[in-house]
């Protein structure tokens, strides 16, 4: 997640990073972290999701498409 911060906020002594808020989704429990940083021109803030590779992104993990029960009739 490291880099994922530093490419989309390029933090700097001025304008330091921090987390808000971390947990879990409520409705999968998808670990996730919000950091934000004040600008300039206000405050910006991003929500990281991990996903099941372990990476971090800043868009939640696509839900698992549900699996057919049906069986072949011959």
């Amino acid at each position: 997640m490291h880099r994922q911060v530093e490419k989309w906020f390029a933090p700097t002594a001025i304008y330091p990073v921090r987390v808000t808020r971390f947990g879990r989704t409520v409705v999968d429990r998808t670990p996730f972290v919000c950091v934000a940083s004040l600008r300039d021109n206000g405050m910006m803030s991003l929500i990281f999701f991990r996903h099941s590779d372990g990476a971090w992104h800043v868009y939640p993990p696509s839900a698992a498409a549900p699996a057919s029960m049906l069986a072949a009739v011959a």
